[in-house]
């Protein structure tokens, strides 16, 4: 094969792995989904700061050392996304797609000799999510979650590159969903990835449907006082969010839209938003008797908030931020020396 078509096919096969999935999660509307992308970021410049900041400390951890001795998995390297998605008010719709490189036998044979309890889903193995998550605490020297939860997850490790998450009564349709080949497109997820480059934090909420359900949990009843009642009943006029953070050649990007229900709402909110960055502007302000390290952390927030610009366009808002990398990478820098040397003066 030529080397020109070689590179032109493995470059094609890049572009085509990543990004967002396009199966592998139920079919129908979800109000609420989330996409971090491991993957992307570790190739962005933001990634990389990162990596050379905190690499050391997150290798030192006892969990991920015990998730490369016991399953074979290493952290920074076989994460490559998780993809969450929820319908509002149902804490049991919650459904997790992880992809990455898994050692499908190994991490079977762990759950099975730390007597994981499960069960068979569509021929394959589901492991209660907590009992999974306390093996592995053990096996890192930590205390196991005693707690008694009311909604029981499981876990399915479909194969090397897929596992699946879902509350009991949903496991079996999120398994379903991820062993089929049927297409799956997020609305609101790809509008995200779309408004931004290298898009490693994909944000997607159905404001008013959260509230209507959230509203729902807390009715009136004949106790509720009129100012109560009113309380109950008041919305935000938010209809929707996306938000995307990315990085394109210079600067770290973050883009968020809103969808209003009409357009006073819009200007109420925009407006709110506004004030709160005029007060998070006045907390930067120096101080006498600030330190070194509170004097560069106020003077980088005070940047960060004047690079923040929101507009209105009728019945919808857009609030964008361009910071340049290296400020960022710099800062990364300074908080990871700050930590280390708090660590070590508290030795």
């Amino acid at each position: 094969m030529k080397p020109i078509l070689l590179t032109a096919l493995v470059a094609f096969s890049a572009v085509v792995s990543a990004g967002l999935p396009t199966r592998g999660l139920p079919s129908g509307n979800t109000d609420i989904a989330v996409h971090i992308s491991n993957e992307t970021i570790d190739n962005t410049q933001i990634g990389k700061a990162l990596t050379d900041a905190f690499l050391g400390e997150i290798e030192a951890n006892t969990v991920v050392i015990a998730l490369k001795n016991e399953l074979g998995f290493v952290l920074d390297e076989d994460f490559r996304d998780v993809t969450v998605v929820a319908k509002a008010g149902d804490e049991k719709s919650v459904t997790a797609l992880i992809r990455g490189k898994f050692n499908k036998a190994r991490i079977e044979a762990f759950a099975a000799a730390n007597k994981v309890p499960s069960r068979t889903v569509k021929g394959l193995k589901a492991w209660d999510a907590q009992a999974f998550g306390n093996a592995v605490a053990k096996a890192a020297g930590s205390e196991p979650n005693k707690s008694n939860p009311t909604i029981t997850a499981e876990l399915v490790i479909v194969d090397g590159n897929t596992i699946v998450a879902a509350e009991t009564s949903n496991i079996d349709r999120a398994v379903t969903a991820a062993t089929s080949s049927n297409p799956w497109k997020h609305t609101g997820l790809s509008t995200a990835e779309a408004s931004v480059k290298n898009g490693w934090l994909l944000i997607s909420a159905n404001v008013a449907a959260i509230e209507e359900a959230e509203a729902a949990k807390r009715k009136p009843d004949a106790t509720t006082s009129t100012e109560g009642k009113a309380a109950l009943a008041k919305r935000s006029g938010v209809k929707a969010v996306i938000l995307a953070l990315g990085e394109n050649a210079t600067d770290v990007t973050l883009r968020i839209n809103a969808e209003f229900v009409d357009e006073a709402a819009a200007k109420k909110n925009i407006s709110q938003a506004k004030g709160m960055l005029g007060f998070g502007s006045m907390l930067t302000m120096a101080a006498d008797g600030d330190s070194a390290e509170v004097a560069a952390n106020k003077a980088t927030g005070a940047d960060l908030i004047r690079r923040i610009t929101i507009t209105q366009n009728g019945a919808t808002g857009d609030a964008t931020l361009d910071y340049p990398i290296q400020k960022l990478a710099q800062t990364i820098v300074r908080a990871a020396e700050a930590r280390r040397e708090k660590a070590a003066k508290g030795k």
